[in-house]
């Protein structure tokens, strides 16, 4: 048996061939592009968040290497510690400070302790609301909008000293 093929049949063959179009590429180009962007931003945000939890970690060891130091202290001179400011291990100077609020409780023989610690990330971000990291608190600084003029941070340690007779 013979098979002739006509102009027609081969024109056909022509354009049912199995390629892209220009369009077809453009599109699948693009939906590609934006999953890339997609996945970078999402790993430089891994790197944010990685900076950010290991800050968090050397402030909450300093403030705990803080607060181990205040407890050596003698009860009657705790007080003479509030306002304070410290450094703090782990961080380049002017990078990050620490701050001792100490406030007297109900009780005589019971002081309530609150240290905090803010820094500044690589991105310059300040974590804290002691933007300028020089230990007080502004009322522009004041940025949570809870307005209570107390420093708030993500790293705080808050706790209670008594006397030891």
């Amino acid at each position: 048996m013979v098979i002739k093929l006509t102009g027609n049949d081969i024109s056909n063959k022509l354009r049912r061939k199995d390629a892209f179009s220009f369009v077809e590429l453009l599109i699948s180009a693009s939906i590609l592009m934006v999953i890339v962007i997609g996945l970078l931003y999402t790993y430089i945000a891994c790197f944010e968040l990685n900076e950010f939890s290991r800050n968090l970690t050397l402030a909450n060891n300093a403030l705990q290497a803080k607060l181990e130091s205040i407890r050596e202290t003698p009860f009657d001179s705790i007080t003479a510690l509030d306002g304070t400011t410290f450094s703090l291990d782990g961080f380049a100077s002017g990078q990050a400070i620490g701050v001792v609020d100490i406030y007297d409780s109900v009780y005589s023989d019971l002081k309530y302790i609150r240290l905090v610690a803010c820094w500044k990330q690589k991105s310059n971000r300040v974590i804290g609301e002691d933007t300028n990291l020089d230990g007080t608190l502004q009322p522009q600084e004041d940025a949570n909008g809870d307005g209570d003029g107390i420093l708030d941070s993500p790293a705080e340690i808050i706790t209670l000293i008594s006397r030891v007779e």
